[in-house]
C-alpha cells in the first residue's frame, strides 16, 4: 500500500497544477494586447486626422499667399513696389488676410511677408497648427510654411507704333496744357515702354522707375513708323526692292547747247545702291535718251515714292492693281511697277514757275531759262524720322534716343503711315521670316498703336509718296490748279482718297489678327474723323485723349491691358 500524501505535498501539487494550467490558458491575453496597442493605435488614427488638417491648412495658406502676391503685383501695375499711393504691399496683405481665417482649422500664429525684386513679387507665409490625438506621441504642434511668386509675364509680344508726327504736333492740345503735343507723345511712349519692357527711361512716369526687364523667356519687340506727308522707310528695305530707274518731274540738258527740257523724264538710280546697302548721296543721270542728259549729285534721307497704285475711289475690295495697298507681296526685281524708288526733291522741278504761282504748268517745255524753281527751293520738303523695324530694345537709352528724334513736320497722310505699319509687322508678308514666330518657334501677340492728332490734310503740291499730285495724278485727276498750290489748300478729293484708303487698310490690319489700338489726340478732329477712327480700331480699342496728361493715361491703360500677369508658383 502506498504512502499517504501529506498536507504540504498536497498543497504543492495543487499550486503547481494551477500555474501549469494558467500558463497553458490564452483566453485573457487579448486584454493585455489591446491595452498595450492603444497608444500606437491612437497615434495612427490621430496622425491621419491631424495630417488631413495639416494638408487643408497648408492648402489654404498657399491659396492665400498666391492671392496676396497676385494682388500686390497687379496693384503695382507699371509702377514700383514702394509707390506712395495704394501701397502694393498693403494690398498683398489684405488679400492674404481675406483668403484665410485667423484660426483656420485650429491654427494660430499666422504670419505673411511680401517683397518685390525686378518686378517679381515673392511671398512667404506660415501657420502653427496644434495637434490633437498626435499629442499621445509627443507631437504638440506643427509649423506649416509656403512660398509664392508672381511676376509680369507677357506673352511674346510685338508692338508697332504708327505715330502722327505732322506739323500740328508742334502745338499744344489746349492752352492749359503743360507741354506741346509732340512732347506729350514722347512722354507717353516712354512710359508705355517702362510698363511693358520693365526698363527705366529718362521720363518721369507715374508709379516710379521700373527695373529688371522681362527676362529671357519672353520676346518683346517694338517698331516705329512716324508719318506725316511721307514715311522714311527706304533704307530699311533690301535694295533689290528699290528700282534702278524711275520717272521724275525733272530736267535734262539737250546736248551741250545750254538748252534744257523740263518734263517727266527717266532717271538712272543705280548709284543709290552700294553692295547690299545704300549711299546717302549719289549721282543720278536724268534723261538717258540720246542727246538729253544731265547728272546731278543728290542727297537721300530715306523717304520713298510708292509703287503702282490704282486710280479709283472704291477700295472695298482693294483693287488687285493697287500694289501700294498690298502689304504682303515683295517686289519683283527689275519690275519698277512693283518696286519703290527714292523721293528726290533735289532733282524735281516745278515747270515754268519762275516768279509767280500763276505760271505753274503741267506742260513740258524746252528752254534756255534755268530759273525754274527746284521743288525744295520753293516749298519745304517733309521727310519724318526714319522708321524702325520690330526689334528688342534691351537698352533703354537707345529707346530714349530714338523717341527724342521724333520731329513734327508736314501734312497728314494717314494712309501712308498705316500702309507701312502693316508691312513692317505683318506675319504673312515681306518680313515673315522675322515676324511669324520667335526664333524658338513661339507664338506672338501683335499690337499696332495708331495715334493721330488731326484730320487728313493734303495739298496738290505736296511732294508725297505718290509724287506731286498736281503733276503725277496717280490717284485722281481731281487735283485743283495753281491757286491750290499757292494757298496750300487741302483738297476734298485728295482727302477722300486718304480716308477711303485708310478704312481699307484698317480692315487689312485687323484681318491679320493684329489688335489695332487707335488714339485720337488733342480733341480737334471733326466728328466724321472721330467716327472713322473709332471704326478703324479693334472693338473697344479706340481712345480719345484731349491733352497730354490724358494721352499718358491712355498709353498706360493700353500698356496695362497688353501686359498679362501669370502666377509662376
Amino acid at each position: 500500500m502506498g504512502r499517504r500524501m501529506g498536507w504540504q505535498g498536497l498543497k504543492a501539487w495543487a499550486v503547481g497544477g494551477f500555474l501549469a494550467r494558467l500558463a497553458r490558458d490564452t483566453r485573457a491575453n487579448t486584454i493585455a494586447i489591446v491595452a498595450a496597442a492603444m497608444i500606437p493605435l491612437c497615434g495612427m488614427i490621430g496622425g491621419g486626422f491631424d495630417l488631413s488638417r495639416m494638408y487643408i491648412v497648408k492648402t489654404r495658406l498657399q491659396h492665400a499667399c498666391d492671392a496676396g502676391a497676385l494682388a500686390g503685383r497687379k496693384s503695382m501695375g507699371g509702377g514700383t513696389w514702394a509707390q506712395s499711393s495704394y501701397m502694393p504691399r498693403q494690398m498683398a496683405e489684405r488679400f492674404f488676410d481675406a483668403n484665410i481665417q485667423a484660426d483656420a482649422y485650429g491654427s494660430n500664429t499666422i504670419t505673411r511677408t511680401f517683397t518685390e525684386n525686378a518686378g517679381k513679387v515673392s511671398g512667404t507665409a506660415s501657420a502653427v497648427l496644434p495637434m490633437t490625438l498626435m499629442r499621445v506621441l509627443g507631437k504638440t504642434s506643427e509649423t506649416l510654411s509656403v512660398t509664392c511668386e508672381t511676376e509680369m509675364r507677357l506673352p511674346n509680344t510685338d508692338v508697332m507704333f504708327v505715330l502722327d508726327t505732322t506739323g500740328s504736333m508742334d502745338q499744344k492740345a489746349r492752352s492749359s496744357d503743360t507741354m506741346k503735343k509732340i512732347d506729350g507723345l514722347k512722354l507717353a511712349v516712354r512710359c508705355f515702354y517702362e510698363i511693358v519692357a520693365r526698363l527705366d527711361t529718362v521720363a518721369n512716369c507715374d508709379g516710379g522707375a521700373p527695373s529688371g526687364g522681362t527676362g529671357s523667356q519672353v520676346q518683346i519687340r517694338f517698331g516705329f513708323v512716324p508719318y506725316s506727308t511721307n514715311v522714311n522707310v527706304g533704307k530699311l528695305l533690301p535694295n533689290a526692292w528699290m528700282a534702278d530707274e524711275g520717272m521724275y518731274n525733272t530736267r535734262a540738258e539737250l546736248g551741250n547747247s545750254g538748252r534744257f527740257r523740263y518734263d517727266l523724264l527717266p532717271v538712272n538710280l543705280s548709284g543709290m545702291k552700294n553692295g547690299t546697302g545704300y549711299n546717302n548721296s549719289f549721282d543720278v543721270q536724268t534723261g538717258p535718251n540720246k542727246g538729253v542728259t544731265s547728272t546731278f549729285r543728290v542727297n537721300w534721307t530715306g523717304c520713298i515714292e510708292e509703287r503702282q497704285t490704282a486710280k479709283t475711289t472704291d477700295y472695298s475690295p482693294i483693287p488687285s492693281t493697287a500694289l501700294d495697298l498690298d502689304v504682303d507681296t515683295a517686289p519683283t526685281p527689275g519690275n519698277p511697277a512693283t518696286q519703290w524708288k527714292p523721293a528726290l526733291p533735289e532733282i524735281t522741278y516745278l515747270r515754268q514757275l519762275r516768279t509767280s504761282w500763276t505760271e505753274l504748268s503741267r506742260d513740258n517745255v524746252s528752254s534756255t531759262d534755268q530759273t525754274y524753281y527746284r521743288y525744295d527751293q520753293l516749298r519745304r520738303y517733309y521727310c519724318p524720322t526714319e522708321a524702325r523695324l520690330l526689334q528688342t530694345w534691351p537698352d533703354a537709352s537707345a529707346f530714349d534716343n530714338y523717341v527724342s528724334s521724333l520731329t513734327p513736320v508736314g501734312n497728314t497722310y494717314h494712309d501712308i503711315g498705316m500702309i507701312w505699319g502693316a508691312r513692317l509687322m505683318s506675319p504673312d508678308g515681306m518680313y515673315r521670316a522675322q515676324n511669324e514666330f520667335t526664333p524658338q518657334g513661339g507664338e506672338i501677340e501683335r499690337h499696332m498703336i495708331f495715334m493721330t492728332d488731326g484730320d487728313a490734310v493734303s495739298t496738290n503740291c505736296d511732294y508725297n509718296a505718290y509724287g506731286i499730285h498736281f503733276y503725277d495724278r496717280r490717284q485722281t485727276d481731281d487735283v485743283g490748279n495753281w491757286s491750290n498750290c499757292m494757298d496750300g489748300d487741302s483738297l476734298s478729293s485728295l482727302t477722300s482718297q486718304i480716308n477711303s484708303r485708310l478704312e481699307a487698310l484698317c480692315d487689312v490690319v485687323k484681318n491679320k489678327n493684329i489688335t489695332l489700338w487707335v488714339v485720337s489726340f488733342g480733341g480737334g478732329n471733326s466728328e466724321d474723323t472721330e467716327d472713322r477712327l473709332e471704326s478703324c480700331a479693334s472693338p473697344g480699342r479706340y481712345f480719345l485723349a484731349n491733352d497730354s496728361a490724358a494721352l499718358q493715361r491712355t498709353f498706360k491703360s493700353i500698356a496695362d491691358q497688353i501686359s498679362a500677369l501669370r502666377l509662376i508658383r
